[in-house]
């Protein structure tokens, strides 16, 4: 029993690093100057780079036969992440941080539906509570940021509303598959896969845009720690969690992502911050809490 909490602690401490990881993600990008596509491609490039060298010449002894529905799904979920991060990207410059973030983060509900449907998860009535506590808190937070003044300079809501709801859809069907074949394919054999055939993915895409390769305004730093802090740090912690907790457990913290990225937003780029958004930000944690404490309560 005390090995098993232990293991559970750890896990629950590589939660709270994802979220952290992924929440910089939107700040690094704006930094970078870069286009969504190239965001998109050098991301995924390094965080490919990464996994196969870790496969490669840590991680050996998991190499597996798989088999090729396996490696088909593999290179779907990479396509399906590729596009989430390249149309989120995108939205990111016609669309304030919050809002994108708000609505791309609704996958966790997204996923909790399928989770229940197809992988045989079942939720508390304390799962759902929690879960609607948390997103209330996350629409109160956008709305008292920005309210219904959701456009960037020189940006196109139609275009960032219909880049941002795309992303939702990929990031769902590839969290979808990671869910299914992580039960049986180590993590870094699975990523590298799914990061590889996204980084070309995404560089098919940032040629096809005419986007330039390599960034034109000098934000080379800035697109290298999009590939490991985000990417390692973030997606790829996911991904291992995937495999022990729900679903509903390891996606409904990443709502406090646009919190976490607001908060960023006002500090590095200087966009409002409202006091009254703590009452929304302690309703959106306590929501969140109540999730990862029904999940170890499980035992």
């Amino acid at each position: 029993m005390g090995c098993k909490n232990l293991g559970l602690g750890r896990d629950y401490i590589l939660l709270l690093i994802s979220v952290i990881s992924v929440s910089s993600a939107a700040i690094l990008f704006r930094l970078s100057g870069a286009g969504g596509f190239t965001a998109s491609m050098w991301r995924l490039g390094i965080g490919a780079i990464i996994t196969l060298l870790i496969t490669r010449y840590i991680s050996g002894s998991d190499q597996v036969d798989i088999n090729i529905r396996d490696r088909a799904l593999m290179i779907i979920s990479g396509i399906a992440l590729s596009l989430h991060f390249s149309l989120w990207f995108t939205s990111l410059l016609h669309i304030r941080v919050g809002p994108s973030t708000v609505i791309v983060d609704a996958y966790p509900v997204v996923l909790a539906l399928i989770g229940l449907k197809f992988f045989g998860e079942r939720y508390t009535h304390i799962d759902v509570i929690g879960s609607i506590m948390a997103m209330a808190g996350l629409v109160g937070t956008v709305y008292t940021t920005y309210g219904y003044e959701v456009v960037v300079e020189g940006g196109d809501v139609v275009v960032g509303l219909a880049s941002v709801v795309t992303s939702l859809a990929m990031v769902t069907l590839y969290f979808s598959v990671g869910r299914f074949l992580r039960t049986r394919i180590s993590t870094w054999v699975y990523t590298s896969y799914v990061y590889s055939s996204a980084f070309l993915t995404s560089l098919l895409t940032a040629t096809l845009f005419g986007e330039p390769i390599y960034p034109v305004d000098g934000g080379i730093i800035y697109l290298i720690l999009l590939g490991i802090v985000p990417m390692i740090g973030g997606h790829t912690v996911i991904n291992y969690l995937l495999a022990r907790l729900r679903t509903l457990t390891v996606t409904i913290p990443i709502i406090t992502e646009p919190i976490l990225a607001s908060i960023l937003a006002y500090l590095i780029l200087g966009e409002a911050l409202p006091v009254e958004n703590a009452i929304w930000i302690l309703i959106t944690v306590f929501g969140v809490s109540i999730v990862v404490y029904s999940e170890a309560s499980r035992g």
